[in-house]
């Protein structure tokens, strides 16, 4: 006996560790007749039963806890709604999974007061916060939750449903936050395409004159962009943008860009900005070329001229020839002011000066 002492003390202290369950509720029949009750009992009854279900909560069995919230969400009065949101916040929950289906199904029944409740259990329970949450916060625009949404960005947690939610607040100083802050997170490329789609579908008037510096930017950048971001800022432009710097920085990319595709989409805006169809744009381009080539040409013409050798002098008594001189027909201003650009692109801003002087003397 003596030699088995040790080994009982062990079971005596294993026992004393893990108590019998003192909880009325330990099986699957507890739980059907507490629901039998809720069910058809008077409003002090039901009341009652909820009760008795939170009170022992910390006592049951945690393979139970399931059984408790599902029999506990059978009050659909605030009576029953109230005994939700303290099992949300019990420390006896040990799942993440229960804690978050609990205000899955307070969502589910959108009472009064469950928003505020569920905002504050999650201030001080990071595993509260999921999609469904944020996006509930969205879709009442609840506007005490934009920090605790932000924050969800910010660490890269659930960024689509955050971005959503921000959007849906319908806030121009949220809306500022997603077009300023997130579309410029050059660092986090998905979350900075995401912010700036949003941006397009914003209905907020303060929006526009914000956006078009951040969109002359990134096109003004082209080369060193994602494509994409370039497509939505040069849309952005010629659906918000004005007709100096805007209409300049489209003009860069539709003249200097090597993707067919970019200039295209920068053609399109500019014509938005003027009001013309893409065709009359590019029209014009042709036409200015046209025009350039022919001056170029007269340049190249009169330097051949001049390099050639002097001729003899005339004999004296013999009729000097005057050479006929064939002049171009005038040049108006806009093709002057295009022909300037052009050559300025190409040689440099003193070359093209000279080479602009050449060409107005040619003319």
């Amino acid at each position: 006996m003596m030699k088995n002492l040790p080994l009982l003390l062990l079971v005596l202290l294993a026992v004393a560790q893990f108590p019998a369950c003192q909880s009325i509720y330990d099986s699957i029949p507890d739980f059907q007749s507490a629901r039998e009750r809720i069910k058809d009992g008077d409003a002090a009854e039901k009341k009652e039963e909820v009760n008795k279900i939170v009170q022992d909560f910390s006592q049951m069995r945690p393979q139970w806890h399931d059984e408790a919230i599902k029999t506990v969400d059978e009050d659909k009065t605030q009576v029953g709604q109230q005994a939700l949101i303290t099992l949300m916040d019990s420390s006896a929950l040990k799942k993440d999974s229960q804690r978050q289906e609990i205000a899955g199904r307070l969502i589910d029944r959108d009472e009064d007061g469950s928003l505020e409740a569920l905002y504050e259990v999650a201030q001080n329970r990071d595993e509260l916060v999921n999609e469904e949450l944020i996006g509930y916060f969205g879709e009442k625009r609840y506007k005490p939750s934009i920090p605790l949404i932000k924050e969800q960005v910010e660490g890269d947690k659930f960024v689509p449903e955050s971005i959503n939610a921000l959007y849906r607040m319908q806030d121009s100083n949220t809306n500022a936050y997603i077009l300023e802050d997130l579309g410029s997170k050059r660092d986090k490329p998905d979350t900075r395409l995401l912010a700036l789609q949003t941006v397009e579908s914003m209905e907020d008037e303060s929006i526009p004159p914000r956006a078009v510096p951040v969109y002359e930017g990134i096109v003004g950048k082209y080369t060193a962009e994602p494509r994409e971001v370039v497509v939505l800022a040069i849309n952005g432009l010629g659906r918000w943008g004005n007709q100096s710097t805007s209409y300049e920085a489209l003009r860069a990319v539709y003249e200097n860009s090597e993707d067919e595709g970019l200039r295209e989409t920068a053609l399109a805006a500019m014509g938005s900005l003027r009001n013309l169809p893409p065709e009359a744009i590019r029209e014009e381009y042709e036409t200015a070329l046209v025009d350039m080539d022919a001056a170029l040409e007269l340049i190249r013409n009169r330097e051949r001229e001049e390099a050639k050798p002097p001729e003899p002098e005339p004999v004296v008594g013999e009729p000097v020839r005057k050479p006929v001189v064939i002049r171009p027909p005038a040049y108006n201003n806009r093709y002057r002011a295009v022909m300037a650009s052009r050559l300025a692109q190409a040689f440099g801003l003193v070359l093209s000066k000279w080479l602009q002087n050449r060409v107005d003397n040619a003319l």
